[in-house]
């Protein structure tokens, strides 16, 4: 059995979040501060890695995405100090260490939270973010193609004042 993107996304009383990606029985583990990544080997959860920590960073951690494979994560941190400017930190496993691999930042800064809910499909080639309004609780949801080393926007849906849309699971396929 594979899905094609994220499959669960359960937010506990503590805020940690986790993501599996069943192509692999990889899962992301994402709590303020720091993403663990685990994986299904012999009848036990081994560690993929060392955790992935940036202190300098709000709310790192806020929200992650994997790719199917286990290889490639999406993480949100979210800069409240700038009014939630959120950022999106991408991670490559190469070498049997996660490599950061670039950022994405939001299109509209002023008073939003960027990546409240994102997913990255199977491959990793499309990554869809959604982006609150905190104001007026308006939603978007960018969809970004990885063309030549970089997360280029190819579409936006606008809530039009159904401000549920970024709260909605996101899936691609």
């Amino acid at each position: 059995m594979s899905w094609s993107s994220t499959h669960t996304d359960t937010r506990s009383t503590e805020g940690t979040v986790f993501i599996v990606s069943a192509d692999t029985l990889t899962v992301a583990i994402c709590a303020s501060g720091s993403v663990s990544v685990l994986y299904y080997n012999n009848m036990d959860w081994v560690s993929k890695g060392t955790d992935i920590k940036l202190p300098s960073v709000n709310e790192f951690g806020y929200n992650c995405a994997i790719s199917g494979n286990g290889s490639k994560l999406a993480i949100v941190s979210n800069e409240t100090h700038l009014k939630y400017k959120g950022t999106i930190h991408f991670y490559d496993w190469v070498s049997n260490n996660w490599v950061s691999n670039g950022i994405l930042t939001n299109i509209d800064a002023s008073d939003t939270i960027f990546g409240f809910n994102l997913c990255l499909s199977s491959d990793a080639s499309t990554l869809a973010v959604t982006e609150i309004n905190t104001s007026t609780y308006n939603t978007n949801v960018y969809i970004y193609k990885y063309i030549t080393n970089t997360w280029t926007p190819i579409f936006t849906i606008n809530s039009n004042g159904f401000d549920m849309l970024g709260f909605l699971q996101l899936t691609l396929a």
